[in-house]
């Protein structure tokens, strides 16, 4: 154990929420080119993450380096990588 929260550094999110709720975890990785030319696997994505939402299940995210890039680098949007997030909503919007 770290002995406070100061201590941590860093963790798995899936395993924290784990431990806090003695619940499951189910991992799901994107697949950013896929999403984008697969507008079925953007539909099955936006169904299960509403889904789960309506069960009030706790949702997190995360962006993970890609090779060359660092952890805690900041997005054009604010988003940091390696940072938790968690889902509050889920809404369909229209871009454009």
């Amino acid at each position: 154990l770290n002995g406070c929260y100061e201590a941590l550094e860093g963790g798995n999110t899936a395993e924290a929420l784990i431990d806090f709720t003695g619940g499951v975890s189910e991992p799901l990785s994107l697949d950013r080119e896929a999403l984008r030319l697969h507008s079925d696997q953007r539909r099955a994505l936006c169904q299960t993450l509403t889904k789960v939402h309506e069960y009030k299940s706790l949702i997190t995210c995360s962006i993970w380096p890609a090779e060359g890039e660092t952890v805690e680098s900041v997005l054009e949007c604010g988003l940091v990588r390696g940072h938790a997030y968690g889902i509050t909503a889920v809404r369909k919007v229209r871009l454009g």
